[in-house]
């Protein structure tokens, strides 16, 4: 009994620790998607210089 009792009060935690990593991992994800969104409009306008170059 002593030993199911530990584990409910370990269950608890363990989930808030999973719940924690998931939103960590969740911000980082939209921030990382935030930051790359404008550096894919820069590589987007990029090519054209390149593909300029590439003609001549």
């Amino acid at each position: 009994m002593e030993w199911k009792v530990h584990k409910l009060s370990d269950s608890p935690k363990r989930l808030a620790l999973i719940g924690a990593a998931t939103f960590i991992v969740l911000t980082v994800a939209l921030l990382a998607a935030a930051h790359f969104m404008p550096q894919k409009t820069t590589v987007s306008s990029h090519p054209t210089p390149i593909t300029a170059k590439a003609k001549p």
